[in-house]
């Protein structure tokens, strides 16, 4: 598994923890400790440059490596399911901002 952080976040609950809701361990977790279990699973921090998908290949910031079988999980925007009073984008850039103003 290559990935350019080395922690796993759910972001819909940063506001809670900004706020001291819940603990931020409930929310990120290390990646290496969710897959602990597959000992057949390597985890490299680094990020994706290029991928030769007829050799087989995903090139990285400091090497290549070859695969079996590939999952590209490249992320996305959240959906509100057209609701977008349910978007909450608080700004945590500076104490002077409170989110829950």
């Amino acid at each position: 598994m290559t990935d350019r952080q080395n922690h796993h976040v759910f972001q819909p609950l940063l506001g809670q923890v900004a706020t001291a809701g819940i603990a931020a361990p409930d929310i990120a977790q290390p990646i290496r400790g969710i897959r602990r279990d597959k000992r057949d699973l390597a985890v490299i921090r680094a990020e994706v440059t290029g991928i030769d998908f007829s050799a087989k290949q995903v090139t990285h910031e400091r090497a290549e490596l070859g695969y079996d079988d590939l999952v590209l999980a490249v992320g996305g925007p959240t959906s509100y399911f057209s609701h977008p009073e349910w978007v909450f984008r608080p700004d945590f850039s500076s104490p002077s901002s409170p989110p829950y103003a």
